[in-house]
């Protein structure tokens, strides 16, 4: 989208607009509701999850347009993940039936879990994360380790245990995967910390605490273009440079939001830098240089709803409701403020 944003929520998709700080909501909350994962295909299309089902949709005009909807089969309690491989089919880690791969052409799916028949089994149903690599090798997280798919498309390599020291981690619960410019596949992990794999040589290896980080519970991963990770974690966003594992945690202290209101984090090849998206906030940060900024802009609260009724917005800025009005909203404005 030329370097712009699609957002999805419960209410509906809007578009994010970096070069002016401007986010357009979309007329679709009719159509398009309680969405996430967007990925556009080579021919324009963007696909998305929504209620279990994978989605694919056009925009024109920054407008919403055709959408169709294939409902995915399986004991699903969630989803986590989803990206288009090379041959353009859908990929999306289930948390109960594994990866689930949508066809197309035929729009059928296919199912890759630990009822697979060898050699396409895999650790675990429970699939948290999905990255391709440059080989065009599928690797998959689950909630007991980590999966690659060969280039065959149909053999299966399990990495649940460290090879070359014999330590049983059967139980990575594995949150995301990404390859960098080596060819090296980097990971974070609930209690291990960030993992390494070298598939020249399928070695593992993982940074934690006793390697100098401040923590071993990480969630979301960016690789920028100089190669250093930025890792969501529960105290603060982590900076690491994978070749002297020199690395320093980014919080409030910093200008930073609390881990707590961050939903996700996204480093952009369009626009060379990392973005933080909050409950309530985009915020846009210089990953080269990402300093402390301690004002926050002014804010002012442009319309207020409960159960979706528009309620005027006293003076006073102070409101009182009913035990049973337990449901609102409310939309602010404020100035675009991007760390430099």
């Amino acid at each position: 989208m030329n370097g712009k944003f699609l957002l999805g929520s419960y209410g509906g998709t809007s578009v994010y607009d970096p070069s002016t700080g401007s986010i357009t909501d979309n007329d679709d909350k009719n159509l398009l509701h309680e969405i996430n994962f967007f990925k556009e295909d080579n021919r324009g299309n963007i696909w998305c999850l929504a209620q279990r089902s994978v989605r694919v949709f056009k925009i024109t005009n920054e407008q919403v347009e055709n959408i169709k909807q294939y409902k995915i089969q399986g004991n699903i309690r969630g989803i986590n993940d989803l990206k288009i491989d090379h041959k353009g089919r859908i990929l999306v880690a289930t948390n109960g039936a594994g990866m689930a791969v949508f066809d197309t052409l035929s729009k059928s799916f296919t199912h890759v879990n630990a009822n697979s028949s060898p050699p396409s089994q895999i650790t675990n149903s429970s699939t948290t994360a999905i990255c391709e690599d440059h080989n065009n090798c599928i690797w998959i997280g689950t909630q007991r380790g980590i999966n690659k798919i060969e280039k065959d498309g149909i053999t299966v390599k399990q990495y649940s245990q460290n090879k070359n020291n014999s330590v049983l981690l059967s139980h990575w619960w594995v949150n995301d995967i990404k390859e960098d410019k080596q060819g090296i596949i980097w990971f974070t992990a609930n209690e291990n910390g960030i993992g390494r794999i070298d598939p020249r040589d399928d070695s593992i290896s993982f940074f934690n605490i006793a390697q100098g980080l401040p923590t071993c519970w990480f969630d979301q991963l960016c690789i920028d273009e100089d190669g250093n990770l930025w890792a969501l974690s529960k105290m603060g966003i982590l900076n690491l440079n994978v070749v002297t594992l020199q690395n320093r945690l980014y919080t409030e202290k910093e200008g930073f939001p609390s881990p707590d209101n961050i939903e996700t984090i996204h480093y952009s090849s369009f626009t060379k830098k990392l973005y933080i998206l909050t409950h309530n906030s985009i915020l846009e940060v210089n990953s080269k240089k990402p300093i402390y900024r301690d004002k926050i802009p002014q804010t002012t609260i442009t319309g207020f709803s409960i159960f979706s009724r528009e309620q005027p917005f006293p003076a006073s800025n102070q409101i009182t409701l009913n035990y049973n009005q337990t449901f609102y909203r409310y939309t602010v404005c404020l100035p675009f403020v991007p760390l430099q």
